[in-house]
């Protein structure tokens, strides 16, 4: 499954402050020089996959799955004798799990 929007969808660190200027068709008159604080990751910005990663995983171990301590992109959800995998790489998500889940 491929997540829409990824990395619009993870949280900046709360004592990151990034700049950036205004695009080029965004600007105001009367607002040249000035820039935007980012309150979100967003696309083409380097701390963005991480950003979503850290979003993504919060929620994971938020609903009972746990992270692989030897591989960390693999989660898995154990619920009595069921069990779901769930992998991710950047934006792509993978699940599986036993016919009892």
């Amino acid at each position: 499954m491929d997540v829409k929007t990824a990395f619009l969808n993870g949280s900046l660190d709360d004592d990151t402050e990034i700049y950036m200027a205004q695009p080029p068709n965004f600007v105001v008159p009367g607002t040249e020089g000035q820039v935007c604080k980012l309150q979100k990751a967003i696309y083409g910005l380097k701390q963005a996959p991480r950003c979503w990663y850290l979003t993504l995983h919060q929620f994971l171990v938020g609903i009972s799955f746990e992270r692989c301590v030897k591989e960390v992109c693999l989660y898995i959800k154990r619920v009595g004798d069921s069990m779901v995998l769930l992998t991710v790489y950047v934006d792509d998500i993978t699940i599986t799990g036993s016919r009892s889940c």
